[in-house]
């Protein structure tokens, strides 16, 4: 197990020249750390389990939070879109009056009598000023009102990116809790399914231990399962990190455990 920690240690190096996501190199530097502080104790017959156990769950943490983050961009570039498309309209209204004014001094221009194009130009600011202000002040207030509505889509989609980190934050902190604790004290026992032939009251099971296994539970319903198919079917970039450490858990977990 302590070389597993030293290789993985020696990826977070390659992972960072590499200039992974902001997600795969946060999933990284955050079990590089972990490992580091516990080195000691992730060298112990158990500690595979602890892993096994809960290193898919961290990286069940970064897709998840992968899947939220592309949510959040994904209706930020659909509202952008929805705006221009809705400004569109106002746009080539605001582009036929402007092309009312060019239409006139073109008029005077192909005028044959030369006394009658001087007159016809002498009257360009009387019968076009008005309209020359207008297309200038309606342009203006469209392009502040846009920019008004993006800005208001930009702050939505920084407090929705923000939402999905601090939601991975907190999962990941529960799971990295439940980690250290299995390291200390050894993986949490196997829950047997329910039976109806007999009827023996469970053994009372400590709160710490219980909260490992709440942890863990999701993994082990039938939600966890359909979502864990979904994530196969549709596997999300993993970052380096966890790979590795996944990779060389099921290499080395039969003789270690």
């Amino acid at each position: 197990m302590f070389k597993i920690v030293l290789c993985v240690l020696s990826t977070i190096l390659v992972a960072e020249c590499a200039l992974p996501s902001h997600i795969s190199a946060r999933a990284d530097i955050s079990l590089g750390n972990f490992l580091l502080a516990h080195q000691g104790r992730a060298t112990t017959p158990s500690s595979m389990q602890c892993f096994s156990v809960y290193v898919p769950l961290l990286n069940e943490a970064s897709n998840q939070w992968a899947v939220e983050y592309e949510k959040c961009v994904k209706a930020a570039e659909d509202g952008r879109d929805n705006i221009l498309a809705q400004a569109s309209s106002q746009q080539k209204d605001i582009s036929t009056l402007a092309a009312s004014v060019c239409s006139y001094m073109q008029s005077c221009d192909v005028t044959s009598d030369s006394l009658s194009a001087l007159d016809c130009f002498a009257y360009l600011s009387s019968n076009t000023l008005s309209t020359i202000y207008t297309v200038s002040n309606n342009a203006s207030d469209l392009a502040a009102s846009l920019r008004q509505q993006i800005n208001l889509i930009d702050v939505e989609s920084y407090r929705c990116s923000n939402a999905s980190e601090r939601q991975y934050i907190e999962r990941t902190g529960q799971i990295y809790t439940a980690l250290n604790f299995c390291l200390d004290n050894g993986p949490p026992p196997t829950i047997a399914p329910p039976t109806t032939s007999t009827a023996v009251t469970p053994a009372p099971v400590s709160a710490a231990v219980n909260d490992i296994q709440l942890i863990s539970a999701p993994r082990r319903t039938p939600l966890g399962i359909m979502n864990s198919r979904s994530a196969a079917a549709n596997p999300a970039p993993q970052s380096n990190l966890i790979t590795i450490l996944n990779n060389s858990l099921q290499q080395n977990g039969d003789q270690n455990v």
